[in-house]
């Protein structure tokens, strides 16, 4: 092992070890009569226009503590723990209970949304035998395809036994080994859940590349969060989280960098085992064929049983269609019977409540400090500090290959310790606006699209319905977004979030989270606020009226003492606007 750079004295933090195989390594270590040791983390020195700016923000704290002598890199780096708000709003069993309900989230993939759109409730005797149809549907059609999955996974380790005899002429489905990855029963759940909504939500069906991509995305997420449980990721990740907002919950926090901390305290607790986890991501060439294995087997075992006419019919089927270049692309499509059964029932009612991604949603605690380039952020979900296209590993490569991204971390780690909240106000406002109809003049997206004049009435053409098609689509997807930004915005109405943020290859940092974020529209940023308030000072009353001014597109050429007077004259319709803005005064 020393030949091999692995040093026994360092092995507990240089291999990504489970809490098991950690503790085994120290039996050998206590063997042998090796004592663990820290391995040293890398610290500084920060680039030189980064450190200047921590100096000129930190001036007026530029005294040393007693008894210490730092370097300026070292002074640079502790400066940065001062000034970052210490999480001290939440009791030790509030703070313990937030993160159960954070990492269970995590943990089931997904947060569970109500919408906030109006729609009806089911009470009739028909909607009531629609809604058991469609879920008798869904529960055989899982039960079917895991039966089938089970088979097909008892035949290959079954062939994968006679391999010796086989030699090299065996030549199987590619797709099995990733099978075995996880149950029969997940991967159902899968294809069901969230593959079929999405075939069903869509009459001309949905491209099979997508759905290939979309089901390995989903699998892949689920395999590590697997592994993470089985490794004891998830258990030391609590342990440690609670010890770290201890710390930072003390009436003298540590002077360090959130990073350093939690480095520190990873370190103490080696023998638990690594918070690395690394499994890379699925490529494209996996996904295809995974993908395509998984519905195929779906298009094979799902079928139609909701009258005597249709019953025993496939309730999906693959097809070719031609795409604007000319190209054939595979298409995967629902039966025309199961289409109108989900337009009446399903898309109406079980609309009611969104499921989103728990990679995409904000938390409830502050993030887990981002201490390497894919460990940051979220406690479970994989998420990496660089945004990128897919299957564009060069990125990652690279990220893996820098020298030192200390500054890095430590102002995305800045950026995610600042808590939100909600303005009930305006969100109650926008709701109303969007669920009356929309109003494209105030960014509230409308429902149906408003096609140009004259667009109806040409003559039938391809272009036409090309047209009239792109429309309709931009428009759903606008009105979409903002039911997935109200719905997501109403759940988290009367709480405090906050949002891990990354970066792009730039450099520029965004939230992670997309649906809530004040890098969005005028319509997204109003609606958000700070979780914790602060006095606007002397002028600061004067920014907002400027910044109203404006925006109302008067007095542009004026001074700003002549914006500020202008406000001034118009206080009291500003405030009438405020105070009934549905109304026309």
């Amino acid at each position: 092992m020393e030949s091999e750079g692995y040093p026994l004295k360092h092995i507990l933090q240089m291999a990504q070890l489970s809490k098991t195989e950690a503790a085994e390594v120290l039996k050998a270590m206590d063997h042998f009569r090796v004592s663990a040791e820290k391995l040293p983390r890398q610290v500084g020195p920060y680039p030189r226009v980064v450190r200047s700016l921590y100096d000129d923000w930190s001036r007026e704290s530029d005294t040393e503590r007693p008894g210490e002598v730092t370097s300026g890199e070292e002074k640079s780096e502790e400066r940065l723990g001062v000034g970052v708000a210490s999480v001290k709003v939440f009791s030790p069993d509030e703070l313990k209970d937030r993160l159960r309900r954070q990492l269970q989230m995590e943990q089931q993939g997904y947060l569970s949304a109500p919408s906030i759109a109006a729609v009806h409730k089911t009470d009739s005797p028909e909607e009531e035998a629609l809604k058991e149809s469609t879920h008798r549907l869904m529960r055989q059609w899982r039960r079917d395809l895991t039966a089938a999955l089970k088979r097909d996974n008892e035949d290959f380790k079954t062939v994968v036994k006679c391999l010796p005899a086989l030699g090299s002429k065996f030549f199987g489905p590619k797709q099995y080994p990733f099978l075995l990855l996880l149950p029969a029963e997940v991967w159902a759940d899968i294809v069901v859940e969230e593959v079929v909504v999405h075939i069903l939500g869509q009459q001309q069906g949905l491209p099979l590349t997508f759905l290939c991509r979309l089901i390995c995305d989903s699998a892949w997420h689920k395999y590590v969060v697997l592994q993470k449980k089985q490794r004891g990721v998830v258990e030391k990740t609590s342990q440690l989280y609670q010890q770290f907002m201890s710390h930072l919950a003390t009436p003298s926090p540590p002077h360090l960098p959130h990073r350093q901390l939690w480095q520190d305290m990873d370190d103490a607790l080696a023998s638990a085992g690594s918070l690395s986890v690394d499994i890379p991501k699925w490529p494209f060439t996996v996904a295809s064929y995974v993908g395509a294995g998984l519905l195929s087997r779906l298009i094979d075992t799902a079928k139609l049983s909701l009258s005597d006419d249709c019953n025993g019919e496939a309730a999906f089927f693959h097809s070719y269609e031609a795409g604007e270049n000319g190209w054939q692309a595979g298409h995967v499509k629902g039966h025309q019977k199961l289409f109108k059964l989900f337009k009446k029932y399903y898309i109406k009612h079980e609309s009611t409540h969104f499921r989103l991604a728990a990679e995409l949603t904000p938390m409830l605690i502050p993030p887990r400090p981002w201490s390497q380039v894919n460990e940051g952020g979220y406690f479970v979900n994989p998420v990496s500090i660089m945004r990128s296209v897919a299957d564009v590993y060069q990125h990652h490569s690279l990220l893996q290959q820098a020298p030192n991204l200390n500054a890095v971390f430590d102002s995305l780690n800045v950026l995610g310790t600042c808590s939100w909240r909600i303005n009930t106000r305006i969100l109650d406002l926008v709701t109303e606006i969007f669920n009356r109809g929309g109003n494209d003049d105030l960014g509230v997206p409308v429902r149906d699209p408003v096609f140009p004049e004259g667009l109806e009435n040409q003559e039938p053409s391809r272009r036409r319905d090309a047209q009239m098609k792109k429309l309709s689509n931009e428009c759903y997807s606008l009105w979409m977004d903002m039911l997935y930004r109200l719905s997501l915005a109403n759940y988290f109405r009367d709480d405090l979030f906050w949002m891990p943020h990354n970066m792009d290859f730039r450099g520029r940092a965004y939230p992670v989270p997309p649906h809530l974020s004040h890098l969005t529209s005028d319509v997204g940023r109003a609606m958000l606020q700070f979780g914790t308030g602060y006095p606007l000072g002397d002028k600061g009353l004067d920014w907002i009226k400027i910044h109203l001014v404006n925006l109302h597109g008067h007095k542009k050429k004026g001074s700003l003492k002549e914006r500020v007077e202008y406000a001034d004259e118009m206080m009291e319709h500003i405030m009438d606007s405020a105070d009934r803005p549905m109304e026309v005064s």
